[in-house]
């Protein structure tokens, strides 16, 4: 019993916010105001429970979500993406990570005005950007100290090998890494909550297991379901066409079950960014809050007009977050290893 209270007592996360003047300052928000978190194990029984409801809605409906999920969450989910991932990086990383976004959007804009692609020179931004965010980053203080024993000298040393063949690769092999690129985000932004809110071993398990669980069960019922309830297709695109388009080569019927449960892992990703992560942080200031319904509105009065276009459209100028989330990941492990 002494352990189990202790255990909920730990979960408890009650923060008072005594925010430095600079947060406050850089950010706009007065964290002063005392904030209380759901119980570790509160928090796992609500979001097994959001998961449990994404899963129903991805067996009933997947060609629905399929088209209008990117239509209204879309904006905001990459508004948390920059708000909790960039942000707080030091201010020259944020300035190049910003620029680098920008110069995505813009070569991607350049490709659907032109109708040429131009994956490779995403990929450079890609790779350079990898490599500018290492070069800037400064050790703490701590990694200093550290550094005085002999193998934390060697696992540093070994970070720019490990950079430069990074680099170099996703140069190299641009289509390739684009496409893993894409099929892995999804599963990132799980790996982005465990690296940001750093919940319990325990937490961070049980919600992999549930995750894995319900994608089994998307994989060998979701076709099945799908054709009884006819949400396996819209009037604006079907799982079929979507399971092509992802998954061509794959016969038909493991395709077809490969994108559902991609939907389903869609769907964890949006409620990752727009709950999970930023669950129990300060609210976002005014002017970025406006700028982003702004945002949102314009892509859902798109979709309201042609959803297929709007999704398209979003999809492709969206991306940059895809490799925002890999490189700032990826230059926050290479820190510890420093």
């Amino acid at each position: 019993m002494a352990s189990v209270a202790a255990n909920d007592v730990k979960a408890v996360a009650v923060d008072v916010g005594l925010a430095s003047p600079l947060r406050v300052a850089s950010t706009g928000v007065d964290t002063h105001r005392p904030r209380v978190a759901l119980p570790a194990r509160s928090a796992t029984l609500v979001r097994v429970a959001g998961l449990a409801v994404l899963c129903a809605a991805t067996l009933v409906a997947p060609a629905l979500l399929l088209v209008w999920m990117p239509i209204v969450l879309g904006v905001p989910h990459i508004a948390s993406d920059i708000r909790f991932l960039v942000l707080p990086l030091p201010r020259r990383q944020v300035v190049i990570s910003l620029g680098a976004c920008a110069a995505l959007v813009a070569l991607k804009t350049v490709s659907l005005a032109s109708g040429v692609a131009l994956v490779q020179s995403e990929m450079v931004v890609v790779g350079l950007w990898l490599v500018g965010l290492i070069a800037l980053d400064r050790p703490t203080q701590r990694s200093h100290a550290l550094q005085r024993h002999a193998r934390v000298k060697r696992r540093s040393k070994l970070v720019w090998p490990f950079v430069a063949f990074a680099a170099m690769t996703i140069v190299a092999l641009p289509l390739q890494f684009a496409i893993v690129a894409a099929f892995a985000h999804n599963v990132v932004a799980v790996i982005a909550w465990v690296v940001v809110k750093r919940p319990g071993r325990r937490q961070a398990l049980a919600m992999v297991a549930v995750l894995a669980a319900a994608v089994a069960l998307l994989i060998v019922a979701g076709p099945a379901v799908a054709s009884v309830t006819g949400g396996a297709s819209s009037p604006w695109l079907t799982v079929d066409k979507a399971a092509h388009v992802m998954f061509g080569g794959v016969p038909l019927p493991a395709a077809r079950a490969l994108m559902i449960a991609f939907t389903f892992l869609q769907a964890v990703h949006y409620a990752v960014w727009l709950d999970w992560v930023p669950r129990g942080a300060p609210r976002m200031p005014t002017k970025p809050w406006l700028l982003v319904v702004a945002g949102t509105l314009v892509v859902l009065t798109a979709g309201l007009v042609d959803p297929v276009w709007a999704r398209t459209t979003y999809l492709a100028l969206a991306t940059f977050h895809i490799y925002l989330e890999l490189v700032v990941l990826a230059a926050r492990g290479a820190r510890r290893l420093q």
